[in-house]
């Protein structure tokens, strides 16, 4: 597919080598409460905290942030720094402007596949959880513009290639778009940078704002009245417990439960082998929130991403986010599960692509728990530069399974895998995985000479060509496919699922108030981040998906928490009209 043509940015540049670069210090915050009392107590200290207590502020309330790690930023500061904020200032002001029907029909269609439905009244979906659609729609450019007027810098998100006026839209094949990713900028230069620039960005604006970031004080439980209203927090300090009071209301914003395997293992759709959230995401709200009688949402799902398993041989859950494979790189390449078969469009973007790992047969067994990325050396040996090179350079990682000819390869696999059993609970090839490989190997080659892939359509989405190398030579009909080497040696990674992080959790309203069963809210209580049910549901409506709701959710929160409503929420918990 030709890309469209358009005039190109003034300079695109390789802003995505920082990617590798080591991070900066987080920021630094105070390690004793200045007050045994506040208006709002905001809980985390990534981008949705930090919006709602700057929002909180703004409407006049007094605000402390608690952060149970030792500096602030959360998992916000090692992200990609993305944000999806449909109908947003930036491109309306480059004469484009979203028509809110057709995104909120694209979002639906992504959040909720199997309810999806272009012709019914919402698309098909719940009311409760189109409002939340219609909300974050409603709202988003409204909470991107309050963080732009001083509190922290944005710049449309540029093209990977460079050959399109910014990042395509992850489902380009429904909705060609550009505009909708915005980046964080250096409010100097104008520069793309990434989340650890948002994240000092915020906290230097709590400063500016009076608001304390309270670090070292994780908040294991809350104060509530004799109503059941939540009045203040209780957290665990390196001085022992405290209490700080709420006046109006507690905001958690402390991320998702990635790093709770006890929570991983009860709610989540399956097995995950690490993780980019910080280790202070542990799901402390599923626990506090379920003791207060809050509904619980889309527990399943997550952020996803791929990981090569014997990453995490060390014990190690968390990795930063050039470890997880977010895109890999070569066209020479494929994946197959235990069966030698491909399963997924090995091109398709992260959280789609990571989907294939959950699947299950009719059984219910999770055949492709673990998947072997198959590439040849001239994958292993590309020098082309590129924003995500992997597996390229990869090649004395001891996670790298080399073999001179397939046969040696599946013999390696075998072997690797009986070393790495405690790690996948003793999985191992089907009997006909190397026939099965060989034959797999030799359809894909095939495909990759007529350049069509029958069976995936990788190389077909306007995303996939913006996030890959270009062709190897002008004889190549698709960029993406080129079949791999007729000798060896071939070479594996084994692969498997992770998170960014979860995004399930407490339901909330249109404002951020954490809901009962009956739809009634718990007075006091908010939620924002991933922390609560996502709004997004088990979608990615595309690249800044997770920062997006985090920046809307936690100032319409912020906002409520300090007074500042639009009114009662917009549904109704029967799903009635």
């Amino acid at each position: 597919m030709s890309p469209p043509e358009i005039d190109k940015p003034e300079s695109v540049g390789p802003w995505w080598a920082s990617f590798t670069a080591d991070l900066p210090p987080r920021p630094a915050g105070l390690d004793r409460l200045p007050a045994d009392s506040t208006d709002v107590v905001v809980v985390g200290s990534g981008v949705a905290g930090c919006t709602a207590a700057l929002a909180a502020a703004d409407a006049g309330a007094s605000v402390v942030v608690l952060e149970a790690g030792a500096a602030g930023g959360g998992t916000t500061f090692k992200s990609g720094g993305g944000t999806w904020i449909p109908n947003n200032s930036l491109m309306r002001g480059r004469g484009r402007e979203d028509d809110r029907e057709e995104t909120l029909r694209y979002m639906a269609s992504i959040s909720f596949p199997d309810q999806f439905d272009p012709e019914a009244p919402r698309f098909g979906i719940d009311q409760r959880d189109f409002a939340q659609l219609e909300s974050y729609f409603d709202h988003a450019a409204e909470a991107m513009d309050f963080l732009l007027d001083g509190r922290a810098a944005f710049r449309e998100f540029q093209s990977y290639s460079g050959d399109y006026e910014g990042m395509v839209s992850y489902h380009s094949r429904q909705a060609e778009e550009w505009g909708r990713h915005l980046a964080p900028a250096d409010p100097e230069t104008g520069d793309q940078q990434l989340g650890d620039s948002l994240a000092l960005q915020l906290a230097a604006a709590l400063g500016r704002a009076d608001i304390p970031l309270v670090v070292g004080h994780r908040v294991i439980d809350v104060l509530t009245d004799e109503d059941g209203g939540v009045v203040g927090v209780r957290a665990s300090s390196v001085d022992g417990e405290i209490e700080l009071r709420a006046r109006h209301g507690v905001i958690f914003a402390s991320g998702g439960f990635s790093q709770n395997p006890d929570l991983v293992q009860r709610w989540f759709r399956g097995p995950i082998y690490g993780t980019g959230a910080v280790p202070t995401n542990r799901g402390d709200f599923v626990a506090i929130a379920e003791g207060l009688g809050a509904e619980l949402g889309n527990m399943e799902n997550g952020w996803l991403a791929q990981l090569p398993i014997e990453m995490t041989r060390d014990g190690s859950v968390e990795f930063g986010h050039g470890s997880l494979v977010m895109m890999a790189s070569g066209d020479s390449m494929l994946m197959v599960n235990r069966h030698g078969r491909r399963v997924v469009n090995e091109k398709e973007i992260y959280q789609e692509r990571t989907e294939a790992h959950f699947e299950r047969d009719a059984e219910g067994n999770l055949e492709n728990e673990i998947l072997f990325l198959i590439f040849d050396d001239a994958v292993l040996n590309e020098t082309r530069p590129w924003v995500i090179p992997w597996p390229a350079g990869t090649a004395n990682e001891p996670y790298v399974i080399h073999g001179d000819t397939l046969v040696d390869l599946a013999a390696a696999i075998e072997r690797r895998l009986a070393e790495v059993a405690e790690l996948t609970g003793g999985i191992e090839l089907a009997p006909e995985f190397g026939a099965d490989l060989t034959t797999t190997v030799e359809r894909f080659n095939d495909a990759a000479r007529q350049g069509r892939d029958e069976d995936f359509g990788r190389g077909e989405s306007l995303h996939e060509i913006d996030w890959n190398l270009p062709a190897r030579d002008e004889e190549q009909k698709n960029p993406l496919l080129h079949p791999l080497a007729a000798t060896g040696p071939y070479h594996c990674v084994i692969l498997g699922a992770a998170t960014l992080d979860t995004n399930g959790g407490p339901r909330i309203d249109t404002e951020g108030r954490v809901l009962k069963p009956d739809g009634e809210p718990i007075a006091g209580l908010f939620g924002a981040g991933n922390c609560i049910a996502s709004p997004a549901a088990a979608g990615y409506w595309s690249g800044g998906s997770t920062i997006g709701p985090a920046i809307t959710i936690g100032y319409l929160a912020g906002r409520a928490a300090a007074g500042v409503t639009d009114g009662e929420a917009a549904w109704v918990v029967d799903g009635g009209a």
